[in-house]
């Protein structure tokens, strides 16, 4: 089957560093996943692919139309009509409908009159049940969202490239996500950290420092993959440093044994002429010394081989990411009693008792009222009606990461939210999550979404004293697989409590939820 695209040599730097040197890949046909750690790069290597960017050097060369989506959610036109229809069509269409037309509609029109029937099934489809002429300023960032996929999955011939498409999407419309990814023929080429997309793909690709490696199947057979390769670089560890073990020995025992000479050397001295005593002392001499340096040889290339087989661990190995448990107590953490959301359309009053070790997930389609409800109980918006109590401190990790100063760095934010750690501390923690470096000190604008959220866990998790209650509004979204993988151990050894919104099956699953409380 013939490659879609093929990218040749390409060199791609970001503010004087190089993110890409020579970097050559054959796009497959078929459903093919992107992965890789957070800022390495994933969503630039898009930008190249469709020529929002130019590369320093190096040559893309695409053999198939193709059509991107972002995660801007850039939607062209006022209304949801004009979307699928570019040539202003469905203006034809209402005005023969009331009656008001001329006769360049009805020649517009002529063999296009399923179009808005059409049109209407590809939203309802997708969750959406809204007028044509309604205006896009009105739409959700979920319906807007799917809205954009829509447009993108119409284009039956177009191979397609998506960026984060199960972002901000809830689980119905994952669902549909999920058909619409299978049933497009033409292919894609799909950013995504979301599993559930990940084990739909017929190839993955890998791409770190720089580098891309495939992986054929599936998310299930990449993890497979990568577990032995960790399993297997942790061996040749364990092997290399027995070896430097032996080796170790093998100089010592040479070294001992060539004290006991000398000292027999000594003994011997009185009966045996020098002439004699010095020739035999000079060949021990010089087979220890050649003894000595073939050791010294084997050990320094094993010396090698361990400091490259540890860096290659460092850059494998899980991440952890730890959850600050001081001063947890027992008891009751949240309290609502007939609570009503200021807007939304909710279908009755909320009431919940939420008590220490607990963990809810809130369920609910984009638009009932999820992230609203959390901010309330942080104390951000005022209910309509109601009780909502906390007991004891409350820690919100909202979607769009409001408690940060964009134009400050990752150290100085987390400096400014928790004055009594020092600078020190910071700076190992966020050396845990791979934020090194210039990566700590520039503007948190900079960083991607991913290792903005990494900064945001740290916030919420690493203070002197843990919060009560954690309120976290999506923190799968934007983090990179290994990541998440790291939040979910996180999550099922905390024992504090936590109210949750997620639309990832896979990470609800994994956390342990208690119970779930649907609007």
């Amino acid at each position: 089957m013939q490659n879609i695209c093929s990218i040749k040599n390409l060199y791609f730097n970001v503010s004087g560093k190089s993110l890409f040197t020579r970097l050559n890949l054959e796009l497959p046909a078929g459903l093919v996943g992107l992965v890789g750690d957070n800022g390495c790069g994933k969503s630039t290597l898009l930008q190249l692919l469709t020529g929002q960017i130019k590369p320093g050097r190096g040559n893309i060369t695409w053999y198939r139309d193709h059509f991107a989506v972002d995660q801007a959610e850039r939607l062209c036109g006022q209304r949801i009509v004009d979307i699928f229809d570019p040539m202003g069509l469905y203006d034809s269409f209402a005005r023969i409908q009331s009656g008001i037309y001329c006769e360049e509609d009805l020649t517009r029109v002529a063999d296009a009159w399923t179009l808005p029937t059409v049109w209407q099934q590809h939203l309802l489809s997708a969750g959406i049940n809204l007028a044509l002429d309604t205006p896009i300023a009105d739409l959700s960032g979920g319906e807007r969202r799917r809205l954009t996929l829509i447009n993108a999955f119409s284009r039956k011939d177009h191979y397609l490239l998506l960026d984060e498409p199960s972002n901000h999407l809830d689980s119905s419309s994952r669902d549909w996500l999920h058909r619409k990814i299978l049933d497009h023929r033409a292919g894609a080429l799909i950013v995504s950290h979301d599993r559930d997309v990940l084990q739909r793909v017929d190839t993955i690709l890998e791409l770190k420092r720089g580098k891309i490696q495939a992986y054929g199947g599936n998310y299930a057979h990449y993890h497979t993959l990568k577990n032995r390769q960790n399993q297997s670089i942790e061996k040749e560890i364990d092997s290399t440093k027995k070896r430097i073990n032996a080796l170790n020995k093998l100089k010592q025992n040479a070294a001992e044994k060539s004290a006991n000479r000398r000292n027999q050397g000594k003994k011997l001295q009185g009966s045996q002429c020098k002439v004699l005593l010095d020739a035999k002392k000079d060949r021990a001499g010089q087979s220890l010394g050649k003894l000595t340096r073939n050791l010294d040889r084997q050990h320094n290339k094993l010396k090698q081989t361990l400091r490259n087989a540890q860096k290659d661990y460092k850059e494998h190995k899980p991440l952890n990411i730890h959850l600050n448990k001081t001063g947890l107590t027992g008891g009751i953490r949240l309290h609502l009693e007939a609570l009503r959301l200021p807007y939304g359309h909710q279908t009755g009053p909320i009431s919940l008792t939420m008590h220490s070790g607990q963990r809810w997930q809130i369920c609910g389609a984009n638009g009932s009222g999820k992230s609203t409800l959390l901010k309330i109980i942080a104390g951000q918006l005022k209910p309509a009606g109601g009780l909502c109590r906390t007991y004891g401190s409350c820690f919100y990790l909202d979607q769009h990461l409001s408690q940060f100063d964009e134009k400050l760095s990752a150290l100085e934010n987390l400096s400014l939210l928790h004055p009594d750690k020092e600078t020190k501390h910071w700076r190992t923690a966020l050396a845990t999550l791979k934020l090194r470096g210039d990566s700590a000190l520039q503007p948190i604008k900079t960083l991607s979404g991913g290792e903005r959220l990494k900064v945001a866990l740290l916030a919420a998790t690493r203070g002197t004293r843990a919060a009560d209650l954690l309120l976290l509004d999506e923190p799968d979204n934007h983090l990179d697989l290994e990541s998440r993988i790291a939040l979910e151990a996180a999550l099922i050894d905390y024992p504090g409590t936590f109210l949750l919104v997620s639309h990832d099956s896979t990470f609800v699953e994994q956390v342990g939820i208690d119970r779930k409380i649907y609007l």
